[in-house]
């Protein structure tokens, strides 16, 4: 009896097991393009994979009782791995079907030294097209298989051109579980209104136009010139454009000031909006934006020459009950004026076919403030002429020196008789830029060269006739 009961347990047992392996091989395999049906389909492995943990647990009493060969436990086995793998497989699907990260704040603030911050905070909201339950997630956690967490995510700022503008250029999130937020901290290398969030994660790349909002707790003003540094020459203006941008609350009013230039500099401040002058902006939520233009104004005459070509550092400042509030660094060089002029008092020369030409009073004067370097002239002629010019080169001229030039010109021998234009200027070196003087045009003529004996046989001739008439009229008279 207890043989024959055994033998029946054992028949019963592979009949369920003949089942289980009909049911699997009816059983849909894993489709991770089946979109329409994956919940369904989770269900489905979900009560597999119970059965299949249901015939392995008996598997498992059998064999440890040798009612079964190890063959059969090994069958068991498998499909239930199989199945749990599958299982697995179709929540990794449902659960990360799309895998997003979410961009929950963008915030710009101001730091004292002026540097711009961006506190950006991202969270991991993956798999929210299925509406996920705790449950499901408990289920995977018991698999040890943490599906819902985002892996090796990169996040940098980008403007429009796509450059990166932030620093770090890439931020390393190694691990972002489901709905956990994550607070980045960038320094933006230049300063924008708004920026693109790009985000690299698995085989997934998004880009996320996002306007900044601005940190309105500190009543800091960021003051962001065009330029930094510039050349001036004296009696000339240097002109700097400030763009302005508003951290507070409320209406707000900063007196503008500049420090650090000596008295004798004259500087402005004017509204580009109404090209007011302005001596105290008001800011508010409404109006963060504003441009102001800082005019300064090089003196023709530096004291002693002591600034001249030597920078000079200056703050643009906005400052509010003796509180600073915003605050730039500037710098200008003040330069000499460079000026070089070419002086002739004649623009008209004559002379013969053949003849050399000199073309006089002629002279090149520094009537600027700085010493010259390196004159050179150049000399535009007709084909085939040559001129003579001495000296031709001046290594230095020193600011109110003039040098007095001699120039010959030389026409070609098969010229002829007419007026040529001659086309005159000088160029000279001051420290690395070019000085050159306007182009001065001279007209010269050059009139038919006469014959001296043709010359003096004309004459006789003349002198013949009027001798001849002479005499024919005292004949007459005295007839």
């Amino acid at each position: 009896m207890k043989k024959r009961g055994k033998m029946k347990k054992r028949i019963l047992f592979l009949i369920s097991a003949i089942f289980a392996v009909l049911g699997a091989i009816t059983y849909q395999e894993y489709n991770p393009n089946d979109d329409r049906f994956k919940i369904l389909a989770l269900e489905k492995a979900k009560k597999r994979l119970a059965v299949s943990e249901r015939d392995f647990l008996n598997a498992e009493k059998l064999y440890s009782k040798k009612m079964i060969s190890r063959k059969e436990y090994e069958d068991f086995k498998l499909q239930y791995d199989n199945d749990k793998l599958n299982f697995q497989q179709y929540m990794l699907s449902v659960i990360f079907d799309k895998p997003h990260l979410s961009v929950e704040s963008a915030i710009k603030s101001q730091l004292n030294d002026g540097t711009i911050n961006v506190d950006l905070t991202v969270s991991n909201t993956s798999g929210g097209s299925f509406s996920l339950e705790d449950n499901m997630l408990e289920e995977v956690g018991v698999s040890k298989i943490n599906a819902t967490a985002m892996y090796n995510i990169y996040v940098s700022l980008k403007d429009p051109a796509g450059n990166i503008i932030s620093q770090p250029y890439e931020y390393h999130i190694r691990e972002l579980k489901l709905r956990e937020k994550k607070k980045i901290n960038f320094t933006l290398l230049k300063d924008a209104e708004a920026v693109t969030v790009s985000a690299n994660y698995g085989d997934k790349f998004t880009e996320k136009q996002i306007y900044l909002k601005r940190k309105t707790s500190e009543g800091k003003v960021n003051i962001m010139p065009d330029i930094f540094s510039q050349e001036t020459e004296s009696g000339f203006v240097a002109t700097y454009r400030l763009n302005m941008e508003f951290f507070g609350e409320g209406r707000r009013r900063y007196q503008l000031l500049q420090k650090g230039l000596p008295k004798y500099f004259t500087c402005e401040f004017i509204n580009t909006r109404n090209n007011a002058v302005v001596s105290s902006v008001v800011f508010s939520e409404n109006n963060p934006e504003q441009s102001y233009i800082l005019k300064v104004s090089v003196p023709e005459k530096i004291k002693d020459n002591l600034n001249l070509d030597k920078p000079l550092e200056f703050s643009v400042r906005l400052e509010q009950n003796n509180s600073l509030k915003g605050e730039t660094k500037l710098e200008l060089i003040p330069t000499g004026k460079a000026s070089l002029k070419l002086e002739m008092n004649n623009m008209y020369f004559s002379g013969e076919q053949g003849e050399t030409v000199t073309i006089y009073p002629l002279k090149v004067t520094n009537d600027g403030l700085k010493k010259l370097n390196n004159i050179s002239f150049d000399i535009f002629l007709p084909p085939d002429w040559e001129y003579k010019l001495k000296p031709e080169k001046l290594e230095e001229l020193l600011p109110g020196k003039e040098q007095k030039l001699s120039l010959e010109v030389i026409p070609d021998k098969e010229a002829l008789s007419g007026i040529y234009q001659l086309r005159l200027k000088a160029s000279a070196k001051s420290k690395s830029r070019t000085i050159n003087t306007s182009e001065k045009e001279i007209k010269l003529e050059l009139l038919t060269r006469k014959n001296p004996l043709l010359l003096s046989l004309i004459i006789l001739a003349v002198l013949a006739t009027i001798a001849g008439i002479i005499y024919g009229l005292i004949k007459i008279s005295k007839n």
